[in-house]
């Protein structure tokens, strides 16, 4: 029987164990996760949204900005 819930597609794996070593090395580096994007307040909209775009995958430009717009980034 195969459950619906695991992800299958080889790329999305990657990306998640991507992403979740950034986010250490980001915690290690600033202290917390909430510090490294208070960071971003202080760049303009389209570096803080290229940062997150460099540093992890598979997020696009569009999701990017979506996320910073829900943590509050932009008011």
């Amino acid at each position: 029987m195969e459950s619906q819930d695991v992800v299958k597609d080889r790329r999305k794996v990657q990306a998640i164990v991507h992403n979740a070593r950034e986010f250490q090395r980001i915690t290690e580096k600033d202290g917390s996760f909430s510090d490294f994007l208070e960071s971003l307040k202080t760049l303009d909209d389209g570096e803080a949204v290229e940062i997150l775009t460099k540093r992890f995958r598979l997020p696009g430009e569009p999701a990017a900005r979506y996320y910073l717009h829900s943590v509050g980034h932009w008011k």
